[in-house]
């Protein structure tokens, strides 16, 4: 099964061509015999609360500085939220402490930093040294920035008890602000190198799509170094954003596994930034020309 995989990926990366999304062409105006009527603009919602989020940008030979850069034109942000991989290849000490230097253009002013664990984060003191110098007060947790909830979850352990039983019991209780947003490394649903985690889809997933206001609003993952959103059959969007910094993987249909229908597949590095009104979240996708990838609005659910 994994030589199979490993020859369409083969075959993915050879025959692999980037698109890029044609603007429709503007109408040409239609003459009219009177003046139109003067209509002032909706204004826009106040944002009360704006995020930036990275991952799989801890790599020192990578693209992480100009992403930090992207996102820094795009700021201030009450808090910069990592997706995992922070510090390659093996969480060693010296590794995220360099990984915390990058983010620093970010973390001025009081801007949070809000991490969560990936595989190589944890390569090393099962990932002690990330958490001390990203300042995680555990492997997974709960905290709220302006109306969003963020519960961030280690992905790398999806069959802890203790986890799925925290879980339960942070769903269950009533929400204190209008969005909740899940953050862990490996995704639930993937078209690229490696494969949907079968261990979120099975255990992390059907807590987190759970309706009545007790599942989730977004899911935010990284592992594969692209940019993919996806919809699951309840209408959930799983994000993944790996695209921070580290070697870049690539991103096709026919590598597509999970329970989940693809929408958006974009091998670029990427970043996001997230921002929270009184009505929903916006979600941009930027490239490291800080180009636009992807937008969508998120009303609450």
């Amino acid at each position: 099964m994994r030589a199979a995989r490993t020859a369409l990926l083969c075959a993915v990366l050879l025959a692999a061509c980037r698109s890029t999304p044609v603007a429709a062409p503007t109408p040409s105006p239609t003459p009219s015999a009177s003046p139109s009527p003067v209509v002032s603009p909706t204004p826009a919602p106040a944002v009360l609360a704006a995020l930036a989020v990275l991952g799989d940008f801890g790599y020192r030979a990578g693209a992480a500085p100009a992403m930090v850069e992207v996102l820094r034109r795009h700021g201030p942000f009450a808090a910069v939220v990592t997706t995992g991989d922070n510090a390659y290849e093996r969480g060693t000490d010296p590794q995220a402490a360099w990984a915390r230097h990058v983010l620093a253009p970010l973390l001025t002013g009081g801007t949070r930093l809000v991490a969560s664990l990936g595989n190589h984060d944890e390569a090393t003191a099962g990932g002690r040294h990330v958490m001390a110098r990203f300042g995680m007060p555990a492997r997974w947790y709960a905290t709220v920035v302006g109306p969003v909830q963020l519960v961030v979850l280690d992905a790398n352990r999806t069959g802890d008890a203790g986890q799925l039983a925290w879980l339960r019991r942070t769903l269950a209780a009533p929400r204190t602000v209008p969005f909740r947003v899940a953050v862990f490394h490996q995704p639930a649903a993937a078209c690229s190198f490696h494969s949907a985690d079968p261990g979120v889809d099975r255990r992390f997933l059907p807590l987190l799509d759970r309706t009545g206001g007790q599942g989730v609003d977004l899911v935010l993952s990284g592992h594969n170094h692209s940019y993919e959103r996806f919809v699951d059959r309840h209408g959930l969007p799983l994000v993944t954003t790996g695209g921070g910094g580290a070697t870049l993987y690539p991103s096709s249909r026919a590598l597509c596994t999970g329970p989940a229908r693809p929408v958006v597949l974009r091998s670029t590095y990427n970043v996001v930034v997230l921002s929270a009104t009184a009505t929903g979240l916006r979600l941009v996708a930027l490239d490291r020309q800080g180009r636009v990838l992807d937008e969508v609005s998120l009303p609450s659910r």
